[in-house]
């Protein structure tokens, strides 16, 4: 059949079987999320109202307030999710079927996201300046709408200042940053500033509790994956530091983030070509095996 069509098939049928099933996985869980939200958390109010274990319905009520965070992150799974099942269904049916259309739709869908990604690879060497820029002053634009006192946010339900509130606290503690372009910018926010800023008796925030540096033996997995937000008072190396201001960070998150990007960049580059690489290959085998069904009804 030439090209080696066989191998091409059955390489073409794992990587968009895997895919598939990726991508189902990912809609399916994204739609439960979405529709079941509701009812998962009545069932954890009614348990918290019979929960004769405070720290058990503590734990429960601040689950059960996260619907702000559960129902965005049910959103981008469904996206997800459908477009990695919709591309890797025409790429599985074609060569299950050996339809030229569906394959060279398949291939055609490739290789746009392939050229979208060189294109922006080469746009981003071109212009770094710029995008950097512009993607700071829409971070800045995001912090003085939506940024809110982490008093708020992690109670905050279906409200993007929620989403918002969480991801701009999280990469202040994940990259030891404070603000976007200066450290003082997040307190400048005119959302922050007008939520519930209260510390604990000790008077009003003065800067965003995230911009103090935490213990070295602070466990941020309770921040970042478990949303334990409340645990964050006893891992500040200053009780005081979000009133005073005194001894918070120094650093600007745009420049954090140049830093860290800069540090890993050999193997996000690696990273890159690796997956550039089995894109351009499924395309090859796409091609492989179109020829090889041309030459079989040609000669058929």
């Amino acid at each position: 059949m030439g090209c080696g069509v066989k191998l091409a098939r059955a390489v073409l049928l794992i990587f968009t079987l895997i895919f598939l099933l990726i991508g189902l996985a990912l809609l399916g869980a994204g739609i439960w999320m979405l529709v079941s939200q509701d009812r998962l958390f009545n069932v954890l109010n009614l348990i918290n109202e019979h929960a004769g274990n405070s720290e058990i319905g503590d734990e429960l009520e601040r689950v059960s307030q996260q619907k702000g965070v559960v129902a965005t992150a049910g959103a981008i799974l469904v996206a997800a999710g459908a477009i990695s099942a919709v591309i890797s269904f025409f790429g599985c049916m074609g060569a299950i079927k050996q339809s030229k259309f569906l394959l060279i739709i398949y291939a055609g869908i490739i290789g746009l996201l392939l050229g979208g990604q060189i294109a922006a690879a080469v746009l981003v060497m071109l212009y770094k300046d710029r995008a950097v820029s512009l993607a700071s002053s829409q971070l800045l634009i995001l912090q003085d709408k939506y940024l809110i006192s982490i008093n708020e946010f992690p109670t905050a339900v279906k409200q993007p200042e929620s989403a918002v509130s969480l991801a701009f606290n999280s990469m202040f503690v994940s990259l030891r940053c404070c603000g976007v372009n200066n450290v003082t910018d997040a307190a400048a926010s005119g959302s922050w500033q007008k939520s519930n800023r209260t510390w604990y008796n000790r008077g009003n925030l003065t800067v965003p509790a995230t911009c103090c540096p935490l213990v070295d033996h602070a466990d941020t997995t309770q921040l970042l994956v478990e949303l334990r937000w409340d645990f964050l008072p006893e891992m500040l190396r200053s009780f005081s530091c979000p009133v005073s201001g005194d001894g918070m960070k120094t650093l600007p998150c745009v420049e954090a983030l140049l830093a860290f990007v800069n540090q890993y960049s050999l193997w996000i580059l690696v990273g890159c070509v690796a997956f550039a690489a089995a894109q351009l290959l499924v395309i090859t085998f796409t091609f492989c095996l179109v020829c090889a069904i041309s030459d079989d009804k040609k000669y058929g």
